[in-house]
């Protein structure tokens, strides 16, 4: 088994990998915008143990509710400070890695991806 090891004044931490990534999957999948990792959560979770902290990348699919700057940073801060909080571990860094998106609530929002123009203005064009 996997496990993730931070050094600490008073000891060492051990965490089990998969209890790690299970835990920043629940937390990432409840951020308004996220739809879903991009694979399985071992391959789109990745951690970096430093001496006294974490980095984590994720590899996500968005969704189309907001804008894709005001997701990451709501999934960044959502997830460092529960995190955080739960484990008492302190992560240094949050990268996030856009890898698609899906067509959930596109309908719905269209018209909120460019609020600067009306609908009539909007022309779709198709591939030939």
């Amino acid at each position: 088994m996997k496990y993730v090891d931070i050094h600490l004044p008073e000891g060492k931490i051990e965490y089990s990998y998969r209890v790690l990534v299970k835990l920043i999957e629940d937390i990432i999948l409840r951020v308004a915008g996220i739809d879903s990792l991009e694979k399985q959560p071992d391959e789109s979770i990745k951690i970096e143990a430093k001496k006294e902290s974490l980095n984590i990348s994720l590899y996500l699919i968005f969704t189309l509710e907001k804008r894709v700057p005001e997701v990451a940073w709501d999934a960044q801060k959502n997830l460092k400070d529960i995190f955080e909080k739960k484990t008492g571990l302190k992560v240094d860094r949050i990268d996030i890695f856009v890898q698609g998106f899906s067509s959930v609530g596109l309908n719905e929002n269209f018209e909120n991806l460019f609020p600067e123009l009306s609908l009539s203005e909007l022309k779709v064009n198709h591939a030939p």
